[in-house]
C-alpha cells in the first residue's frame, strides 16, 4: 500500500516559509548551533560540524562570525592545548532564549484550536520523520 503523501509534503512546503520568516535575531543555522551548545558544556569544532552535518571548514567561518558576534566564548581546551572548545556566551545564551520564547508563543497561537492529542500526534509523526531522515542520511 502506497501512502499518499502529496497533501503533507504540500503542508510542509506551506509551514517551513512561514516558521522561517519568524527568525527575529537569528538564522535557522545560527539557532541550531547555539541550541546544539546550549545542550552541550563545550564542543570542539569537529563536534559542532558532525550535530551540523557539514564541513569541519564551514563550521571554523561560522563560529568565528559567532565569536566576533560575542554569541559564543572560544576557549583553549583544557584536555588538548592544540584544539578549541566553544561555549555559549551568556549574551549567547540570552538571544536564543528570547528567540525561542518568541516562536513558541507563535506555535502556540498556531496550535490554538488543536487538542492536546492532536498535538502530541504531530510531535510524534514529526520525530518519525526526523528520525528516519537522520538515519537514511547516516546509511
Amino acid at each position: 500500500m502506497s501512502l499518499n503523501t502529496e497533501p503533507l509534503l504540500h503542508a510542509i512546503i506551506a509551514f517551513i516559509p512561514r516558521f522561517q520568516r519568524l527568525q527575529r535575531q537569528l538564522s535557522p543555522t545560527t539557532q541550531s548551533v547555539l541550541l546544539a551548545l546550549s545542550e552541550n558544556a563545550a564542543l570542539n569544532l569537529t563536534g559542532l560540524a558532525k550535530i551540523r552535518d557539514v564541513k569541519k571548514s564551514t563550521m571554523s567561518v561560522m563560529m568565528e562570525q559567532l565569536t566576533h558576534q560575542q554569541l559564543v566564548i572560544k576557549a583553549r581546551s583544557k584536555t588538548d592545548r592544540r584544539q578549541h572548545i566553544y561555549m555559549l556566551s551568556r549574551q549567547g545564551r540570552d538571544v536564543l532564549r528570547e528567540e525561542w520564547q518568541y516562536k513558541q508563543q507563535w506555535l502556540s497561537e498556531q496550535l490554538s484550536d488543536c487538542s492536546e492529542k492532536e498535538v502530541e500526534q504531530c510531535i510524534k509523526l514529526l520525530r518519525k520523520i526526523t528520525n528516519a531522515t537522520i538515519e537514511s542520511v547516516q546509511t
